[in-house]
This record gives C-alpha cells, structure tokens and sequence, in this order.
C-alpha cells in the first residue's frame, strides 16, 4: 500500500510538472503568436500606408508634368499674340483657326501623353480642335481655373478614364482664351490597377471641393461596391474632415457593418485625396495564415515536450528549451525578412528618386528612343532644345539629328543602328551661331538591339574659344612677323656689306625702333592675358586721380613736339579706390592712341570732372577719326581700324581692349565719341565710392 501511494504520488507529481510545463509553453507559444501578430499586423499597415503614398506620389507626379506641359503649349508668344489679334478684330476667326491648327499639331507632337487638345477663345468659339475631341457637355463648364493654377479633372470619354486639363491663355491680365487637353494617363496601370495586399482591396480618388464626390474608381470592382462606397458615411466624413497628409482609418459601413480599413494620402496642391480601401477581415486572416505555420511548430514542440516527460523530466526540459530556442529564431527570420524587405523597397524607391534627379540635372540632353526611333524618355535640356529649335529647324534637312522626331528616325539614328556602332555629328545653327556635337550611341543587350541614347552637347563655347586661340596665334604672329623682318634685314645688311659709321646709326635706331614695338606689343599682350587670367592681381588704395592723370599728360608733352597736350581740371577732385598704376595705364594708352592717330600734329585735350558718385575723365584729340561702324568694336580684342590710306603701322589692337578691362575691374566704364576727320573723345567713368571692391582685393 505504501508502494502503491508512493507510485501514485510520483505519477501525480510527473503530471504535475508535465501539466505545468505543458502551460508554460502553450503561454509562452501564445505570447509568441500574439507578439508576432501584433508586430506582423503594424507592419502591413506600414506598408499599405507606404503603398498608398508611393501611388500618390505617382499621381502627383504625373499631374505636375501634364500640368507642366499644358503651361508650357499656352505660354508660347504666338498662340497668345494670335488670340490677342482676334481679341481686337485684327484677325478672322478663319485665319485664326488655320494657323493654331498648325501650331498646335506641331506642339501635339512634341508631348506623346496628350490624345487631343482643343482651344477656345475668350468668346467660346472653338479655334482648334485636334485629335480626340472633347464633349460639348465638357466644353461648356465652368473654367474653375486661374492664371497661376491650370483646372485639372479626370472625364470619361467613349467609356475610356482620360484626363482633362483646362489651362487660360492669358496676356498680362487680359484672358485670351483657354486650351482643353486630353491625356491617356499612364497612372491609372500603376494605381487602380491590383490590390494593395492578399486581401481584397480597392484604389479610389476623392475630391474634397466642394463636397466629396469620387473622381476615379477601379474599373474592376463590381458596380456594387463602387455604390457602396459612395454611400458610405463615415468614409466621407472622414474625408471631409481630415487635416494629416496621409495615415489610416477603420471604421464599418452603412450597409454591411463589415469592418474596413481605409489608407489615404492627400495630392499636394489639388485637394484630392487618395484612398485605398481593404477589407479588415480579409486583411488581418491573411495574418493568421502567415502565422499558422509557427502556430503549428510551437503546438508540435509543445505536445512533443509533454510526451518526452513522461519518460524523463529532465529530457524533456532541455528538449523543450531547445524547441524554444528554434522558436525563437524563426520568429527573428521572419523579422528580420519583413525589415529586409520594408529596407530593400525604401533603397529602390530612393535609387529611383536619386536617378530621375540626377538625369533630369544633366545640363546636356539626353534622349533615349526605341529601335524604331520613339522616344522613351528625354531630360529638361532636351526638352528645352525641343522648344527652341523645334518649330525653327522644322524644314532644315537636319532637323530630326538634333530634335528627334517619335516615330520617325533621324538620318544619324538609323546610321547607329544599321553599323551598331556610335554615330557622331556636328550641328551648326546659323541664325544663333550655336554648335552641337550629336553622339548616338546604341543599347545592346547581347545581340538585341533596344534602342539608343542619343546626347547633344552644346560646344559653342568651346569652339568659340578655339577660334578665338587661333585668331589669337594669327593675330600675335602677323604682328610679330613685321618688326622681327625689319630687324633681321638690317642686321643681315650690315654683316654683307661695308656701312660707314653713320648709316650704321641710323640702322640701329631703327633696330631699336623695331625693338621698342616689339616689346609694346608683348607687354600689351602679356598684362591682358595676365588681368583676364586674374594672374596679375590688382593692389586697390586710395587714388588721386587728379595727379596721375597731370603726370601722364606730362610725360606724352616731352615726348611729342607737333602736339600740344592740356590739362583741364577744377581741381578738388577727391580720391578713388583705385589700382594707380593700372590707371595710369588707361591714361598713357588713351593719350598713345591720340598722339598716334593725329600724325599732323594739333591739341590734344585731357581733362576731371565730377558728378555725383562719379568722376569723369575725357580725352580728346583732333586727329583720324573713327568711322561709325567701328565705334562699336575698337575695344575688342585685336580689331583695329583698317583704313589702307591712314593706316597707322604697329599694334595687337589690343591697347583699347586692355583699357576696357581695366576699368571694368574699376567697376566704371568706356566708352569713345568720334567724328570721322575731326576727332575723337574718349571717356572713362569711375565710381568715387567704391565700395564693392575690397582694400586687399588680389
């Protein structure tokens, strides 16, 4: 008996444990289960919040460029100029709607998006009306749009979602009329189109002025749900009255009491709203089914740990804790997983985001086409060479090389894919004298042929620099080449044949005649390209100019008998910030120019004045005279006046340039008055106070 009670109670004690333990784990299983739940069930709404953000962003995004480019179609000077011609009864609504059909099947063109635009004029006449037409019903609402934000809705026409945008054509504030274009939106394939989750779930776009009405729903949801939804309440309620960008609501309908979740997201700058409405049912079972399989591992682990206790306690403990350990690990795989899988579509929609940026800021156009020559994708730099040289390239032979045409591919582009090599060409356009090096290069996936990538890169810079380096060596030589052939024949002279004392004397002069303008010549050169390379530095201080005006007259009076130089001033003259030097440098080559250019001698005048802010120095000498025509272009680099009869010998033609610098870095200016055989007064204007230049500038 004593036995059996010591039997009985250790078989009770075993089951004891066996029970406690078997409690401890089917509570610590279910706190699992439900700590997964909780966290699996914040997750999804995470991502059907995200989901539903990601799809606002591609509405946003698609209505800013459609927008965009409705603005950009009635911006143009000639639609508006046109309707203001009508506006005024300057022009026939025949002739009107002759030349905006043109236009606009030009402009249609260039945006692949629109099916159809039609234009009215301030009256209500249909000027243009091209491709998909616009029903009179559509036609006659209100426009509900300014001048500053295009009036924007979803219509359906023949049973198919296009959407409307109604933009104002206005000059200054005068309303000319509108343009009504249609667009076949891509969005509603990347929006409406699936379901956020496994669960059942729709898409729908709401306006919230005046009163919420639905503007877009899924064209696969029963006629019976879109009814249901529309009726519903508490959804529109909420609608109204929401303030938050996005963020989720569950509420249950009128009709059905079924609980619902609905996800939204606000479109910036219309007040539409994007809501995406899931079955909470339907949403949270999908967690159960997900979570059956741990489910199912920890009731196995569980009942096996209580078959092992039976045999051994001890056994089945470390069984038990090796079963959690297992169940521990799991639950952080498939952590880990939903984490891995929230980063990897945040890197991809921010690789995205990063690449549309990047591509949109390259300053130089890209355009990628498809083998037969549409275009798939192009950058702001090609569609800004698109608007303006589009319509005036349209019957140059190389239009479609520099602005490609969709559909129809250019000379170069066929040239690409027929050698499957890059094809390469220069544009020059003749009316901007601009200069674009064309490079298309083909797409190759193995031996498949893709597409293209066609770049323009504008290079009339640099082959502006270019002419101007070679203008520059031709320049420097002609004028080098003339002293250097006068001093070589001397010396040459001198060494074959026999000179006296005084023919070699004035050989020499000459020499260093030849000499001194040689090295005029280099220095003038040398200090430009030293200024405009800012090698040289400028060392600005209080300047008066008053004296080193005087002591350059003075200096051009000792060397120049047949010239009487004067010099005029009120005296008071107050002192500029200034390089003295630098000016002293404008002066002499002023003064140089004057004494020059008046070969038979006469007065040469230099005087001060001040004005204001300003002091005014002017020289005038009563000598050549310079021809209208070229006033304008004795400061550019290496002109020169050539007048074959009066021609004065000698210089770059870069005095007059290096003086302009000069007083540009002054921050005044240069400028000459010149009767033709009479005379010419330069004059120079330098600021008193000068206050942007810096005392240590240099």
């Amino acid at each position: 008996m004593q036995i059996f009670d010591t039997r009985h109670f250790r078989k009770r004690l075993v089951a004891y444990v066996v029970l406690s333990l078997l409690l401890i784990c089917i509570t610590i299983g279910g706190l699992t289960v439900a700590a997964q739940y909780s966290i699996l069930k914040e997750n999804w709404k995470a991502n059907l919040l995200e989901q539903v953000n990601n799809k606002q962003l591609i509405v946003k995004s698609y209505l800013r460029k459609t927008i965009s480019l409705s603005q950009q179609l009635a911006s143009r000077s000639f639609i508006r100029d046109q309707l203001q011609h009508y506006k005024n009864g300057e022009l026939s609504l025949v002739a009107l709607r002759q030349s905006s059909e043109s236009f606009l099947s030009d402009g249609l063109a260039f945006i692949p998006e629109a099916i159809g635009i039609t234009r009215l004029s301030d009256d209500g006449q249909i000027v243009a009306q091209l491709g998909v037409a616009v029903p009179e019903s559509l036609l006659s609402h209100p426009l509900k749009a300014s001048q500053n934000r295009p009036f924007i809705t979803p219509v359906t026409i023949e049973r198919q979602l296009r959407l409307m945008i109604k933009t104002p054509i206005y000059s200054g504030n005068d309303w000319l009329g509108t343009d009504i274009i249609l667009f076949a939106p891509p969005m509603t394939d990347q929006v409406f189109s699936g379901t956020p989750t496994d669960a059942q779930g729709a898409t729908f776009l709401w306006s919230r002025d005046p009163d919420v009405r639905l503007l877009i729903s899924p064209t696969m949801t029963p006629q019976e749900l879109v009814q249901q939804v529309e009726s519903c309440t508490p959804l529109k309620q909420w609608i109204r009255s929401l303030s938050s960008h996005s963020g989720l609501f569950e509420y249950g309908t009128d009709v059905s009491q079924h609980p619902r979740i609905a996800a939204f997201a606000r479109v910036d700058n219309i007040d539409w709203v994007l809501t995406t409405l899931v079955d909470q049912d339907s949403f949270y079972s999908t967690l159960w089914v997900k979570l059956f399989p741990v489910a199912a591992i920890a009731l196995g682990l569980t009942l096996l740990g209580g078959l092992g206790m039976f045999v051994m306690v001890r056994p089945m403990t470390r069984q038990v804790m090796v079963h959690a350990d297992e169940l521990e690990r799991i639950n952080c795989s498939l952590q880990q997983e939903i984490e891995e899988r929230q980063h990897a579509e945040q890197d991809l929609i921010a690789s995205e985001h990063e690449w549309s940026i990047t591509f949109e800021s390259i300053n130089d156009a890209i355009i990628i086409l498809d083998s037969e020559g549409h275009i798939r994708k192009q950058n702001q730099a090609a569609r800004r060479i698109s608007n303006s040289y589009g319509s005036a390239l349209k019957n140059s032979p190389q239009r479609k090389n520099l602005v490609p045409v969709s559909g129809y591919p250019s000379p170069l582009l066929e040239q690409a894919l027929a050698e499957q090599q890059p094809a390469q060409t220069i544009y020059h356009d003749e009316v901007t004298n601009s200069f674009f090096r064309i490079t298309i290069t083909p797409l190759l996936n193995k031996n498949d042929l893709l597409g293209a990538v066609q770049l323009v890169h504008d290079i009339t810079e640099q082959t502006r620099i270019e002419k101007i380096k070679s203008e520059t060596v031709a320049a420097v030589s002609h004028e080098i080449r003339t002293p250097l052939t006068a001093i070589m024949g001397f010396v040459e002279f001198m060494q074959t044949n026999e000179t006296t004392a005084e023919e070699r004397q004035n050989y020499f002069a000459t020499i260093q005649k030849e000499m001194t303008r040689l090295q005029e010549l280099m220095n003038d050169f040398l200090d430009l390209q030293r200024l405009q390379s800012s090698l040289s530095p400028y060392h600005f201080e209080p300047v008066d100019l008053e004296e080193v005006l005087q002591d350059t007259v003075n200096l051009f009076k000792m060397a120049s008998s047949r010239h009487q130089l004067i010099f005029d001033s009120t005296g008071s003259i107050p002192q500029i910030v200034g390089d003295g030097k630098r000016l002293q440098q404008v002066f002499k080559n002023i003064l140089s120019n004057a004494v020059k250019y008046s070969p038979e001698g006469g007065t040469v005048t230099a005087a001060i004045r001040t004005s204001q802010d300003n002091v005014f120095i002017w020289i005038r000498d009563e000598g050549m005279g310079i021809p209208p025509h070229d006033q304008e272009k004795i400061f550019n680099r290496f002109y020169r006046v050539d007048d074959s009869d009066r021609r004065i010998p000698g210089g770059l033609g870069l005095g007059l340039t290096l003086v302009q610098e000069i007083v540009r870095a002054h921050q005044g200016r240069v400028w000459v008055e010149s009767t033709l055989g009479k005379g010419s007064t330069f004059f120079v204007e330098l600021p008193i106070n000068n206050r942007l230049v810096s005392l240590t500038k240099g």
